[in-house]
């Protein structure tokens, strides 16, 4: 059983979240060529070991988190919220994006 350390609500059985995809890959731009979404969407990386993944917390408090586990073992590595804003916040940093230069 997996079990996912939400940083929000705790730690929970994997069967509260839904699997989101690999949080590595980089989508093209809403008008590029229909080739590059092609290649993100559908041409992927069959990771072996440690790996980042989205896993949206369905059953609990909603949130988007990025999970590093490790494909194999099934080991969980980290978990952090996948928006900055709320990495900010729970970090309890005031700092904005523009202020930080991002």
């Amino acid at each position: 059983m997996i079990r996912i350390n939400c940083p929000f609500c705790g730690e929970r059985d994997h069967s509260e979240f839904a699997y989101g995809g690999d949080a590595s890959v980089q989508y093209p731009a809403l008008d590029a060529p229909a080739e590059e979404w092609h290649e993100a969407v559908f041409l992927r990386q069959n990771i072996r070991g440690k790996q980042a993944e989205t896993w949206h917390h369905v059953s609990g408090c909603r949130m988007w988190l990025v999970v590093e586990r490790d494909t194999l073992t099934h080991e969980i590595h980290s978990v952090r919220a996948a928006h900055d804003g709320y990495r900010r916040a729970l970090d309890g940093s005031t700092e904005t994006a523009a202020e930080s230069g991002q």
